[in-house]
């Protein structure tokens, strides 16, 4: 056997190729592309703002239909939305106008616009919402409009400011009050007794007034005149037989008023002139 056979069979042989170690545990980054520093989509602040004011413009929207339709004062709802619109308008603005450019001022024009929408439907859902509240309104109220126009004792009734009104009484149900061009304490039980009006009618007038959602009523020889709650026109009943008053003549306070027909002898009363 020559030498150079021996030395090759004294030679180990070896493993064709070492097999590769995989990690137990993964490293960061594993199975995902590496992301070059500087890279990473930045964060678009500005899409808070925008996100504000539309839902901002949606509440005002929202406030308005509900204030109209419920039969009560809900204008928190649009307050929110306002507040909403003065976040989002304000730093819409100031991401418009740091480095300006043509898609930013796009997106403020399209904003404006949708802020302008808002405001004319907002105007509209007043006017609507306003009649179809006091159209199902005065329907209820016809009982109780009936009833006030035949009881001469009745001049005004309701609430305000958290005290009872009777005839010229202001004051509380069961304490103090005053009496319009009297001088001094004076006590509900007082003005009963002067205008021949029991307690229990006195309540149940009461309890008409806020079960109809009004907060008072004014009755004169020819109308009676009911105050709903909330931020509402006043809505006038007038009696068979009478004319409609003069406009200047339709509530008994300060101020313009004018009419606005309902049907039949109801009216609605709003501020200013026509």
């Amino acid at each position: 056997m020559s030498m150079p056979a021996r030395v090759a069979e004294a030679r180990p042989t070896t493993a064709a190729a070492a097999p590769t170690s995989t990690a137990l545990v993964p490293y960061a980054g594993d199975g995902e592309p590496r992301r070059v520093p500087g890279t990473e989509k930045p964060v678009n602040a500005h899409v808070l703002f925008y996100v504000l004011g539309y839902a901002g413009l949606s509440l005002i929207l929202a406030g308005a239909l509900l204030n109209g339709l419920a039969g009560r004062n809900l204008e928190v709802v649009s307050m929110f939305g306002v507040m909403f619109v003065g976040l989002g308008g304000f730093g819409v603005v100031i991401h418009t106008l740091y480095r300006p450019n043509e898609r930013k001022v796009r997106h403020l024009l399209l904003a404006l616009a949708s802020l302008a929408a808002t405001v004319a439907a907002t105007l509209l859902l007043n006017h609507v919402t306003r009649e179809i509240y006091a159209a199902a309104a005065v329907d209820r109220l016809q009982p109780l409009a009936d009833a006030l126009a035949k009881d001469p004792r009745i001049r005004v009734i309701g609430v305000m400011n958290g005290n009872v009104l009777l005839n010229g009484y202001y004051g509380l149900e069961d304490g103090p009050g005053t009496i319009e061009g009297e001088q001094g304490d004076r006590l509900l039980g007082d003005v009963l007794a002067r205008d021949g009006i029991s307690r229990d009618e006195y309540a149940a007038y009461q309890r008409w007034l806020e079960r109809e959602g009004m907060v008072r009523a004014r009755r004169t020889a020819s109308t009676v005149a009911f105050a709903p709650a909330g931020r509402r026109p006043w809505l006038l009943y007038v009696a068979p037989g009478h004319a409609l008053p003069p406009a200047h003549a339709l509530l008994d306070d300060h101020g313009t008023h004018h009419s606005q027909p309902l049907g039949g002898p109801w009216y609605m009363v709003l501020d200013g002139r026509r």
